[in-house]
């Protein structure tokens, strides 16, 4: 038996439309939901994202004044409403571990998320170890029901043209002027086209 199961909450927006529509209209601070394995939505207030590689968390505090810590394990994500924006964090696994990721452009084959824009690190100081909290931009990439890898900006252009050889045209594009790894997100659009396209004529 598969001890950590693919899960895929791929209702959310549609479960999540009229709710999200309404808590944006509210004026109040709690516009936050945690987002449960079974697609229920608990409201309160993200207080705080930790995202570091030995753990991931994320700091909530309920309508009740109550306040808890999920990790990506516990709960299916968690979504946010600020200045009318909604940002949707999933849980995923990857790589051995438990993330949040938070969707950027969600597709029926190929979808794109980014890591928490803060992360801590562990760095030698004059004391010894210490932690510091830098700014980070961690692309990942998750065909349908596969595991969610992360591209780099050294080795993208060889593991996109690899994982896109049975799309030859646009894996040639890769690393071209348009195509590198600040275009991603129309790297991602244009697979999926390519994908769709390629699913009507069969």
């Amino acid at each position: 038996m598969n001890r950590f199961p693919i899960r895929y909450p791929l209702l959310i927006p549609l479960l999540l439309l009229h709710t999200v529509q309404s808590a944006a209209q509210q004026s109040c601070a709690a516009c936050s939901f945690v987002i449960t394995w079974d697609n229920k939505l608990i409201q309160g207030e993200i207080l705080d994202i930790y995202y570091a590689d030995w753990r991931t968390d994320v700091t909530f505090r309920n309508a009740f004044g109550r306040t808890y810590q999920f990790s990506p394990a516990r709960v299916g994500g968690f979504l946010q409403i600020e200045d009318q924006d909604t940002m949707i964090y999933e849980s995923k696994y990857a790589k051995d571990r438990w993330l949040f990721l938070r969707r950027v452009h969600k597709a029926e084959q190929l979808s794109l998320y980014q890591s928490p824009q803060w992360k801590w690190a562990l760095v030698r100081g004059v004391t010894g170890m210490e932690q510091i909290y830098m700014p980070v931009n961690e692309v990942w990439l998750e065909f349908r029901k596969k595991r969610p890898f992360r591209i780099y900006p050294l080795t993208y252009k060889k593991e996109l043209r690899r994982r896109f050889a049975k799309f030859p045209d646009l894996a040639d594009k890769i690393g071209t002027t348009g195509y590198k790894f600040k275009d991603i997100h129309k790297i991602v659009m244009e697979y999926n086209e390519l994908y769709a396209l390629n699913q009507r004529r069969i």
